[in-house]
């Protein structure tokens, strides 16, 4: 299971959650790395497969967050050099050269240690789905995940809010609009499917918009050092920007 950060950790940064790494006690060191790999284990097997077959590609990335548990990988970790998904990647990488290199990528059921952190199921499904036949460069490819994750994480964020307060199934039909092209197409239909009238249910759509891209903004303030508005304005920018590139 991931790690939950409590409401009084909030905004409980990537690179809190880095220097919790390299300083924090075992327990604490694993619970953060919890919370980076459900961040960054996707984007990072992104860039794995484009080198490696599936299993070796996993195991590649275990191992490198392997490194990080066991603080091998942090000696130049700095918050003031840049964004944390960019030191991963170029960290990774690097690992994965270092692996080329000495003819030793990580075998299934070798030496190397496992960590049950976070679930591979389904993980190269959607390689397939939204990698494997990319030209895109290994960075753009690798950021676009990222982004697509930050949007699935806030989903999910915002679909547990909508649980808490009983409103689940209203949550599950206007989210459907989320991923529209034209969300105006079929909304007639779907308020007299909810019950509604169209201008309530254009306007609870507007409310679940707005309260989602909330939840993104949270999420980016949690990759960044700073809850500074135009920080996450200009993350956000950038988020939006690798899916049109």
């Amino acid at each position: 299971m991931f790690m939950q950060p409590s409401q009084s950790q909030f905004p409980l940064t990537r690179w809190t959650l880095l220097l919790t790494l390299r300083e924090g006690s075992p327990e604490q060191s694993k619970g953060a790395l919890e919370a980076l790999c459900q961040a960054y284990w996707f984007p990072l097997y992104v860039v794995a497969r484009k080198r490696f077959a599936k299993e070796d590609a996993e195991d590649a990335v275990q191992g490198f967050f392997l490194l990080l548990l066991k603080r091998e990988a942090l000696h130049q970790a700095d918050s003031s050099r840049g964004k944390l998904r960019a030191f991963l990647l170029v960290a990774f990488e690097n690992f994965c050269n270092q692996q080329q290199q000495r003819q030793k990528t990580v075998k299934r059921g070798g030496s190397v240690e496992h960590l049950q952190l976070f679930t591979v199921h389904g993980a190269e499904t959607r390689y397939i789905q939204h990698a494997a036949a990319s030209t895109d460069d290994i960075e753009t490819l690798y950021n676009r995940e990222w982004a697509r994750t930050v949007l699935e994480t806030s989903l999910e964020s915002l679909r547990q809010e909508y649980d808490r307060r009983g409103q689940s199934a209203r949550f599950k039909q206007l989210a459907i609009h989320l991923t529209q092209a034209n969300p105006e197409v079929g909304m007639e239909a779907a308020s007299l499917s909810a019950g509604m009238t169209f201008e309530a249910y254009r306007t609870a759509l507007h409310r679940l918009r707005k309260e989602y891209r909330t939840k993104i903004e949270q999420e980016l303030a949690k990759t960044l050092d700073s809850a500074e508005p135009a920080l996450i304005r200009e993350e956000l920018n950038e988020l939006f920007r690798v899916f049109s590139s």
